[in-house]
């Protein structure tokens, strides 16, 4: 099918939902769609061999399902709903989360989504799309006086209103926006891909040193407590490379106050100094002068309610100027003739130095788990020459600038299909059907 996609202004009818262009119509979900009735059991075949949805496989907002199993693997007793591959699946729980899904196969749900099957007026693509817009849920949201977990019933779903277009108009619509998904797609399969880059690539660097793969079998190794690596490359704990380790401020600071940014959890983020959520100490001068930060200061998470995040390290690059540090970050500067500040923050990446961190964590009565200042001078890490430590540090950045260009561009990317749902789902932009062909689009 090609669509030919313009902005039209034509004439409008005044419907339950707004303006809608001519010939769109308003109408109620039970006048297009049929909910399936009745349930099966699970635990006789045909039923039982059958892959099993429940809202808990539906990622929010996308549709993808995600590792089904039999409803015999899964072992499920009570009944389920039948669905084929013609009907979609919508989640009644937590409807704000927007689980919707368009099954390619015939199976059962849970009891806790609702086989929506269209009518013949209504294509099951289009309908799809409408039940992840912000129009339907801030319409289905506010029915709920639940006080547990958030819930819509049959009544509840059936008193809303859909837009109901020309079907070969609601076609090509649901056309185009299934090719904003799969742009969406295409970028989160190169993102992962990049990740796994990089994963593969950090094992290799830091087990052979900065040499093209093709020559690792050249490279003599030599076993150590953190794993392989070459045999000229030295031991070291960071201890012996610190010129001192401090903790931070505890002093009360405020968002959108005055005085100094003070850094705290939040702000180390991936491997770096995030600048947002910012907050601020009107700090005396001797507060400034013992915990002001200077470019290429090291950041360590020392608290977190889960232990994976203990020692999630950030390189501080100046930015934002004369900032402070909380007193649940732990700041150690190296010395400089020897280390590199971004190899150390590398190697907190790696196996060997997240287990060194996480791993000698120890659990509080508050469900937190800490780590302290001997901590960070006991761990050991692998201590390559400065021009080694700096071609790792630049082959580990290609990878990085690399996956953050591409999660800008899913970000763009799911601002343009959010703006295409709104505005083709309104018909304040319009798709203008070119040539319809045979078949599903």
């Amino acid at each position: 099918m090609a669509v030919e996609v313009v902005v039209e202004r034509g004439t409008v009818d005044h419907t339950p939902l707004g303006d809608l262009p001519e010939r769109w119509e308003a109408c109620l979900l039970p006048d297009a769609v049929e909910i399936a009735s009745g349930q099966v059991d699970p635990r006789e075949k045909p039923y039982s061999e059958m892959l099993h949805v429940g809202p808990e496989h539906i990622e929010p907002g996308t549709g993808r399902l995600l590792a089904l199993t039999t409803a015999r693997e899964t072992g499920l007793i009570s009944g389920k709903y039948l669905f084929t591959d013609h009907d979609v699946l919508y989640s009644k729980i937590r409807p704000y989360l927007r689980k919707v899904a368009l099954p390619t196969f015939t199976g059962v749900c849970s009891a806790d989504m609702y086989p929506l099957r269209p009518k013949p007026s209504l294509d099951r693509r289009f309908l799809f799309f409408w039940l992840l817009t912000d129009a339907f849920t801030a319409a289905i949201v506010p029915s709920q006086a639940r006080t547990g977990i958030p819930k819509v019933n049959r009544q509840q779903l059936f008193a809303t209103s859909l837009p109901r277009p020309p079907l070969p108009e609601q076609r090509a619509i649901a056309a185009v926006l299934r090719s904003a998904q799969r742009a969406q797609e295409a970028c989160e399969r190169v993102i992962a891909a990049t990740r796994q880059l990089k994963t593969s690539l950090m094992h290799h660097l830091f087990t052979y040193g900065p040499v093209p793969f093709g020559q690792a079998d050249r490279v003599a190794l030599r076993e150590t407590e953190i794993g392989p690596m070459p045999e000229q490359w030295e031991t070291v704990s960071l201890g012996e490379l610190a010129t001192f380790v401090q903790y931070g401020t505890s002093s009360r600071c405020e968002v959108g106050g005055v005085g100094y940014p003070v850094l705290r959890i939040p702000n180390v983020v991936g491997g770096a100094v995030d600048c947002g959520e910012l907050k601020y100490l009107a700090a005396s001068p001797k507060e400034v002068k013992r915990h002001r930060l200077e470019p290429g200061d090291l950041l360590f998470v020392r608290t977190n309610g889960v232990r994976e995040n203990v020692g999630r390290c950030a390189v501080y690059d100046g930015e934002p100027k004369e900032a402070l540090f909380a007193s649940y970050l732990i700041r150690t500067r190296v010395t400089a003739e020897r280390a590199l500040p971004k190899f150390v923050q590398i190697f907190t990446e790696t196996n060997a130095g997240r287990a060194s961190f996480f791993g000698r964590a120890s659990g509080a009565a508050d469900g937190k788990f800490n780590i302290n200042s001997q901590t960070i001078r006991a761990t050991m890490l692998p201590l390559p020459s400065i021009s080694e430590q700096c071609e790792i540090a630049r082959q580990l950045a290609a990878v990085d600038a690399k996956l953050a260009a591409e999660e800008k561009r899913r970000a763009a990317l799911a601002a343009l299909f959010q703006s295409l749902l709104h505005y083709l789902m309104t018909g304040r932009v319009r798709v203008t059907v070119a040539e319809f062909a045979r078949g599903k689009p």
